[in-house]
């Protein structure tokens, strides 16, 4: 028999397991486990981190689309005609789950988005044959009431009987007492097992909400400890899943899956993460070392095995310019807590199967469309419905972007010797929730508002804040904070007032405003050197404080007194000065547009000279168009008078090029001077640190939408 399996893909993948990560024994029965596999080009591996366990089990993912239910039943089906190990009860039941799962009519065909089937292989070779069932319910199965009941299904068809009272009792216990934003997102089924036990993982719960939840539950244990281990990793990772096994009781032994939001490529936080395993004795340097090398791309020409035959035909149905590839990656390490015991740490990894643009390096996606199909129009005309959809569409991305706790991280900076890589969240999320808090959208609001409870719960000792909690703060952190709590209406709260007041001391004696004072200086970021860039004054950081009632009058003075010949401000933390001059043309104009009607004028001239003909800015240092620059230019030009025919260009292009998620691509680009000591960065060199999780620059795009749509002449 040689019939198309996962083999042909898996033989690609298996030749990177080195001897550390699996044995050649380990390799050779994953590969013939492989053959008997649907040829579904999705997999996933299984790997202990701790020292000498080499096993490796094997999964592979199953999606709703593309047919790949009916794919996969039809495969189990012909597969028991050679081999009796498929005429086992549970592949039957597994068919009769996918049969149900592909029909429209039943309650699993929109309630399950994948399944995975997990297969435990230890030295005993393949055991039964028998996989575990991993079911991702839909996230958008907000109702309690119909998760369970496609849970219940799923799980009855199954095991082929009803479950018990005690275990329907403990898991509808378990969906019922998940508060929004908590859901139950996987169910995993050991269809080997004799007696009803389940894995459920309960996703985005907040923190604290964990001891609640587990205590309505009645899970048996004290839940102190896996609240402090949440609370350490969540310092790291975006994500942590409480993994619950329960039956006829609820079991002690708890799952801890650390995730990453972004995965497209390396999120840099895996080296945090794994450097903090193998510091607690979790992960050996040789596992962490060779778990970083893996993500990546195999094409056709960069591997020596064959590529597979199915995948050859497919490619002649695409465009010359598609290359086949696997790309490999990590999903999140799991760690399993047991009281009384040391904890266990799991890394899980894999392989799916995509599309790239043979033209472009390896390693780039093939682009996708733009949230619509239309033509960019340069009219002098505005669609507000396309207009409130981009601003929808943005918000909700936004939204969706906050880690567990509710921060926004973007940028990653490799701070110290050891180049310990921190993202920001302090000053990232005063940001976002400063956009967000401007919009009607009551969501918007109420996540703005958790932001600023956020920030003065982090910093409670602590008059300002900074780049992230692990540094001291500084005043362009703390401006935004203080832009974020003035929308709002906490102006006059304490800690507002407590904030306006470290602030003022980065005043100086020109009214220009220092980002850093000196003994704050981050010593992790600059060590002991001279730190008089740093602490020198900042048109850009100015121009953020010149919009604050309280504090803001002399940065004006600073503003009118500095403004550049051609109109524009210089920034000294941003390579495009067109973020430092939107601000500091805003604040004037907030203050009395008559007065500063001069100042103002100069800069929307400089603004209309920066759209080029295709209505965007082109950013030197980001080598194209930048939504982040052009979304910066809108804002000058909406303080006209009257409407100026380079925003709408400017705005229609921005609407083009909105990605299906809602977001732009990342090119809010920080500038980061190579010493501390530099006053010019325009004239020494620099490292650019992008927004690369397209926040900064979402954000900033918001803003000027939401400014525009608000302007009297659309």
């Amino acid at each position: 028999m040689n019939r198309p399996s996962l083999a042909d893909y898996l033989q690609i993948i298996v030749s990177d397991l080195p001897p550390e990560i699996a044995t050649p024994e380990a390799l050779d029965r994953i590969q013939k486990l492989a053959s008997f596999l649907a040829p579904i080009p999705r997999a996933g591996f299984e790997i202990r981190l701790e020292n000498k366990n080499k096993q490796v089990d094997l999964q592979q993912g199953i999606f709703s689309k593309n047919n790949e239910p009916e794919i996969l039943a039809k495969h189990i089906a012909a597969m028991a005609e050679f081999d009796s190990r498929f005429k086992q009860p549970p592949w039957n039941y597994i068919c009769q789950l996918c049969e149900l799962w592909s029909n429209p009519s039943s309650c699993i065909y929109h309630g399950i988005t994948e399944i995975w089937l997990e297969f435990d292989l230890n030295e005993s070779d393949t055991q039964d044959f028998i996989p575990s069932i991993f079911i991702s319910l839909n996230p958008n199965l907000t109702d309690t009431e119909e998760a369970f009941t496609v849970t219940k299904t799923a799980l009855e068809l199954l095991w082929n009987l009803s479950i018990s009272d005690d275990l329907n009792h403990n898991l509808y216990r378990c969906f019922k007492a998940c508060v929004k934003p908590a859901n139950i997102s996987n169910i995993g089924v050991m269809l080997s097992r004799q007696i009803q036990v389940l894995r459920l993982n309960v996703s985005n719960l907040p923190p604290s909400q964990i001891a609640t939840y587990l205590q309505e539950i009645d899970y048996p244990e004290s839940t102190k400890e896996i609240e402090a281990l949440v609370m350490q990793f969540l310092e790291i990772v975006d994500d942590v899943r409480v993994c619950l096994d329960i039956g006829d009781v609820i079991h002690a032994q708890v799952g801890l899956e650390c995730l990453f939001r972004s995965q497209s490529e390396l999120e840099p936080l895996w080296f945090t993460l794994l450097d903090n395993l193998v510091s607690g004795g979790l992960c050996t340097p040789e596992k962490r070392k060779w778990l970083l090398s893996w993500p990546g791309y195999v094409t056709p020409i960069s591997t020596p095995k064959p590529w597979p035959a199915v995948l050859i035909a497919q490619s002649m149905l695409q465009s010359q310019e598609s290359l086949s590839a696997l790309k490999r990656g990590l999903s999140h390490v799991k760690l399993t807590y047991k009281p009384q015991r040391s904890l266990a740490a799991k890394a899980y990894l894999g392989f799916i199967h995509q599309w790239l643009e043979n033209n472009l390096t390896v390693g780039a996606e093939k682009p996708q469309d733009s949230i619509t199909s239309e033509k960019i129009d340069h009219s002098s005309q505005l669609d507000k419905n396309r207009l409130d959809k981009a601003i929808l569409a943005a918000t909700q991305f936004l939204l969706c972007s906050r880690n567990q706790k509710g921060w926004w991280r973007d940028f990653h900076l490799y701070i110290g010797i050891e180049g310990e890589v921190r993202r920001s969240d302090e000053w990232v999320t005063a940001y976002v929730g400063a956009a967000l808090a401007a919009l009607p959208d009551q969501q918007a609001k109420l996540a703005a508002q958790q932001a600023w409870l956020l920030l003065i719960n982090r910093r409670q000792s602590c008059p300002g804040w900074g780049y992230n909690g692990f540094v001291t703060p500084d005043a362009d952190s703390t401006a935004w904070a203080l832009r974020l709590a003035s929308s709002l209406g906490e102006s006059k709260s304490q800690k507002a007032q407590v904030a306006s007041e470290f602030i003022a001391q980065h005043f100086s004696v020109t009214g220009g405003i220092a980002t850093y004072l000196e003994q704050l200086v981050p010593l992790a970021y600059t060590g002991s050197s001279p730190v008089k860039g740093w602490c020198g004054v900042h048109s850009c950081v100015t121009a953020a404080v010149a919009s604050l009632e309280e504090i803001g009058e002399a940065s004006r003075c600073f503003l009118r007194d500095t403004q550049d010949d051609c109109g524009s401000w210089t920034a000294y933390w941003w390579y495009d000065h067109e973020y430092a001059t939107a601000l500091a043309a805003e604040s004037l104009a907030k203050e009395n547009y008559h007065r500063n009607y001069q100042q103002i004028n100069r800069a929307i001239e400089w603004a209309r000279r920066r759209i080029n003909a295709s209505g965007a800015v082109y950013s030197l240092q980001y080598g194209n168009n930048s939504p982040f620059a052009t979304a910066w230019c809108v804002r000058i030009l909406a303080l006209a008078q009257e409407p100026l025919g380079e925003i709408y260009q400017a705005i229609n292009w921005l609407l083009g090029n909105q990605k299906p998620d809602g977001s732009w691509d990342s090119s809010a680009l920080l500038r980061l001077p190579v010493s501390a000591d530099i006053i010019d960065p325009d004239n020494h060199p620099s490292s650019a640190i992008p927004d690369d999780r397209r926040l900064f620059t979402t954000a900033t795009v918001l803003v000027a939408l939401s400014v525009v749509r608000e302007c009297c002449w659309l």
